[in-house]
C-alpha cells in the first residue's frame, strides 16, 4: 500500500493555502470591474475547490462503498482474501509443540477513547470537542444566510458532517492554526469501514482551521465525509479516530 509522504502533505497544505487565497480575492471582486451575483460567487469558489482537489498531490475520493470494506483502507487491515478468514481459535492447537492458551494471538490493544482532541494535539487553553452530526444531501444548507460555499453529496452519496465546538478556555486571545498541524482524521463506522475527510475550502474546516479565538469565546468546526446510500440505514456506531504524533486516540460519536 502506498503511504503518502510527509512533504506530499505539506505541498498539499501550501497549495490549498494559495488556492483559498485566490478564491477570497475572486469572492471579494472589484466593483470598478464587475459585481457578481450569489451564483456566479458561489460557482467561482466550487471552481477553486475543484482545481485545489484535482492538482492536490497524491488526492483521491475518500468514501464509503456499500461493498468494499472501505474506501481508504486502513493501515492495519491484511490484504483482501476471496476466502471467509476462519475465526481464531481460542483452544490450543495440539499440533504445535508447547502450545498452550498463552499462545493464542490476541488482538492489538483498541485505541483509548477520549473527549477533548485538543490534548491529543498538546494545546492548551483550548478545547476541541465533538458536538454532533448529520447525514444530509447539502452542507451547509441553502437556508443558511451567508453561506457562499455549498457542498453537495454526488448521485448515490450522502455528506456526513461531524461538528465539533472550539472554544478559548484563556482570558487572553489564542491563535489556533490546525492547517500547520500534521494530523490525520478517520470516521470509522460500524467499527470496521474507514474513510478519511473530504478536503474542503469551507473556513470551518477543522483540517485547516485558523482562527485567533476572543478570551472565552467559542466557534464551530466540521469534518465532512462521504457515505454511500446503501450504508446509511446501517449505521451502528460511528467513531472518529485522530492520529498525531505517534498517538491514536478515539472520539464517541454514536
Amino acid at each position: 500500500m502506498a503511504v503518502a509522504k510527509k512533504g506530499d502533505r505539506n505541498v498539499k497544505k501550501r497549495l490549498f493555502v494559495v488556492v483559498l487565497a485566490l478564491s477570497i480575492v475572486c469572492l471579494s471582486g472589484c466593483t470598478k470591474v464587475m459585481d457578481l451575483s450569489d451564483n456566479e460567487n458561489r460557482a467561482i469558489a466550487e471552481y477553486s475547490a475543484e482545481l485545489l482537489l484535482k492538482h492536490a498531490t497524491g488526492y483521491e475520493s475518500k468514501y464509503f462503498e456499500a461493498e468494499a470494506v472501505s474506501a481508504e483502507e486502513s493501515d492495519t487491515q491484511a490484504p483482501t482474501d476471496t476466502q471467509t478468514p476462519a475465526e481464531p481459535s481460542t483452544e490450543p492447537d495440539n499440533n504445535t509443540p508447547g502450545a498452550s492458551d498463552s499462545s493464542v494471538v490476541q488482538d492489538a490493544t483498541p485505541a483509548e477513547y477520549v473527549t477533548d482532541i485538543a490534548s491529543i494535539l498538546g494545546l492548551s487553553n483550548v478545547s476541541i470537542l465533538f458536538n454532533n452530526y448529520q447525514i444530509t444531501d447539502q452542507y451547509p444548507s441553502k437556508e443558511e444566510n451567508g453561506s457562499v460555499v455549498y457542498l453537495d453529496a454526488p448521485e448515490g452519496m450522502k455528506l456526513l458532517v461531524m461538528e465539533f465546538n472550539v472554544a478559548n478556555l484563556a482570558g487572553e486571545p489564542v491563535d489556533l492554526n490546525l492547517l500547520q498541524m500534521d494530523v490525520d482524521y478517520r470516521v470509522v463506522l460500524n467499527q470496521s469501514k474507514q474513510a478519511k475527510p473530504m478536503l474542503t475550502i469551507l473556513t470551518e474546516d477543522l483540517s485547516t482551521y485558523m482562527a485567533t479565538l476572543a478570551p472565552d469565546s467559542s466557534s464551530n468546526a466540521v469534518l465532512v465525509f462521504q457515505i454511500s446510500d446503501a450504508l446509511v440505514d446501517q449505521v451502528q456506531s460511528l467513531d472518529i479516530k485522530v492520529s498525531f504524533g505517534g498517538m491514536e486516540k478515539m472520539i464517541k460519536v454514536l
